[in-house]
């Protein structure tokens, strides 16, 4: 599952945050355990000049959060997507 949003302001970035926390309540509600080791933040575009904000997983019902990886590039349905928008690398590994 991927969530997706353009980050223009501080509002877009809670917004986001509140996407996330919305799909762990789901989640949670039908009994499917997401894996935060699985769970990242890939920002893409090569206009991003904001700093990288910490997004956060819920982790079960306390007040407890798993930090969300940050990661540059990823793999989706046999397709490596990097930050830029860049298809090198996956032309490189083919």
């Amino acid at each position: 599952m991927k969530i997706f949003s353009g980050i223009h302001n501080d509002m877009d970035i809670d917004k986001l945050q509140t996407d996330v926390n919305t799909v762990v309540r789901w989640t949670d509600k039908w009994h499917l355990k997401l894996n935060p080791q699985k769970c990242m933040i890939m920002t893409v575009g090569r206009g991003y000049t904001r700093p990288a904000y910490i997004y956060h997983l819920p982790t079960g019902a306390s007040d407890d959060s798993k930090e969300l990886r940050r990661v540059t590039q990823e793999k989706d349905l046999g397709v490596l997507i990097d930050s830029n928008l860049d298809f090198e690398n996956h032309i490189v590994k083919k």
